[in-house]
């Protein structure tokens, strides 16, 4: 798939697409740009989110959020095309509330014999995810959720739980809602920029197996700006992903297969402290396993005299 919105050329996407470079580079401005060209809809394009990088607030119903989506329909999206906002998981309850209803309405209208489909599947995804903690639907108010603690099973204050079990949470609730409102026989896009902040390494792989898990039954394409080699990992082995390297000023990206040569040097341009190691060393393309150790052998023995990174190709003309 090709895109030519908000004055970017995005070429041969496939279901799921990554986005790296440095910051600054433009990948946040990227994001936005083709994702409100893409909302102004036309005959190819269904629906459209962007999720920005700093997802703050508390996982609590707020009236006051249900009130603007009431009072103006775009105003989610609207508000959202900033790089911080402050009540995001506030809006990721009310997109709870709607996924609730979009299910029982479509289990009201088509699946009255199926006893097997029922919005718990959807909150049992959720928790999937969690190790501690769990949600349940409210007794007296189903549409909203409360927390519990997976040991010993009492109540969670929202306010109580880590930045990395919130942001889980509120991402898998927004990626549900989008899958659910997706528009059969469109092109529907989620645009998920750094969905990998405040999550330990495990649970954004734990995140992009619950993406490629939706994106594998759904009907939509997903485009995600990270700095994570722990993402890169989870996808380096999954055929529908591809990647591209965006540079400052750049406005027409082809997307290309994570291959073995990518694997390999995809950790220079990662964010995890470990990478410094790669960024204060040139990388030193070499051909075959043997020379790789005899580099890393010479790297070591020469005692921070020699400072390059060897890099396997598996013959001279994979170099280029």
């Amino acid at each position: 798939m090709d895109i030519n919105l908000g004055g970017y050329s995005l070429t041969n996407l496939r279901k799921i697409n990554i986005l790296l470079g440095k910051n600054g580079c433009g990948k946040s401005t990227l994001l936005k740009r083709v994702e409100s060209d893409v909302s102004r809809g036309n005959e190819q394009w269904g629906i459209s989110k962007y999720v920005t990088p700093e997802r703050g607030g508390v996982l609590i119903y707020d009236a006051g959020i249900d009130q603007n989506i009431i009072n103006n329909t775009n105003w989610i999206f609207e508000t959202r095309r900033v790089n911080q906002y402050g009540q995001f998981r506030q809006q990721s309850m009310a997109q709870y509330r709607k996924l609730e209803l979009m299910v029982l309405r479509e289990i009201d209208k088509f699946r009255r014999a199926d006893t097997n489909y029922k919005f718990q599947n959807y909150i049992d995804r959720i928790n999937e995810l969690l190790d501690n903690i769990q949600i349940k639907q409210e007794e007296k108010d189903v549409s909203i959720f409360k927390i519990f603690s997976k040991n010993g099973g009492g109540e969670v204050n929202p306010q109580a739980i880590s930045s990395g079990e919130s942001e889980l949470i509120s991402l898998a609730i927004e990626c549900l809602a989008f899958e659910k409102e997706s528009i059969a026989d469109k092109t529907n896009i989620l645009f998920l920029d750094e969905p990998d902040v405040h999550l330990h390494p495990d649970l954004q792989s734990r995140l992009i197996r619950f993406l490629k898990d939706l994106v594998n039954n759904g009907n939509f394409t997903v485009i995600i700006a990270t700095h994570s080699t722990a993402i890169l990992g989870e996808l380096t082995s999954y055929d529908d992903a591809h990647i591209s390297f965006m540079k400052t000023g750049e406005t027409n990206l082809r997307f290309q297969q994570i291959n073995d040569v990518y694997r390999k040097v995809l950790p220079v341009f990662g964010a995890h402290p470990l990478s410094n190691i790669f960024n204060q060393a040139p990388i030193l393309l070499v051909e075959g396993e043997d020379d790789e150790r005899i580099w890393q052998t010479s790297v070591r023995k020469a005692a921070g005299k020699l400072k390059v990174y060897p890099c396997t190709c598996s013959c001279v003309s994979q170099m280029n």
